[in-house]
């Protein structure tokens, strides 16, 4: 086994608290910001219809998993796996959406048989 195999465990373990305070944080300061907008838009005479939030939350998705499509369509093997880790944990927060996006794009593409 690599000597650095259990880094991300040590990482995880050292940093656990101040991450988790930090994500709690983030969701509180994001709803204070937010929950004005979500609650006029549930109230809201003029928009709110279902069909209108259906069509946000697809287009909404669409954006936020973004890299990991375009780590899927360059074929970058198994390093999709990671991109999809990262944008689906860390997307939320827009540095790890472009760091996810970054790494997609930069990835080297596995080479294709073209033998066959």
């Amino acid at each position: 086994m690599p000597s650095n195999a259990h880094g991300i465990g040590r990482f995880a373990g050292k940093y656990f608290i101040p991450l988790l305070v930090g994500i709690v944080l983030l969701g509180v300061v994001g709803w204070h910001f937010c929950g004005p907008a979500i609650e006029w838009f549930f109230t809201s005479d003029t928009t709110g219809s279902v069909a209108s939030l259906i069509g946000w939350i697809i287009i909404g998705l669409f954006f936020y998993f973004l890299p990991t499509y375009v780590a899927r369509s360059r074929n970058i093997g198994s390093a999709s796996n990671g991109v999809l880790v990262v944008n689906l944990f860390l997307g939320w927060t827009i540095l790890g959406w472009v760091v996810a996006l970054a790494w997609a794009a930069s990835a080297t593409p596995k080479p294709t048989d073209a033998a066959n």
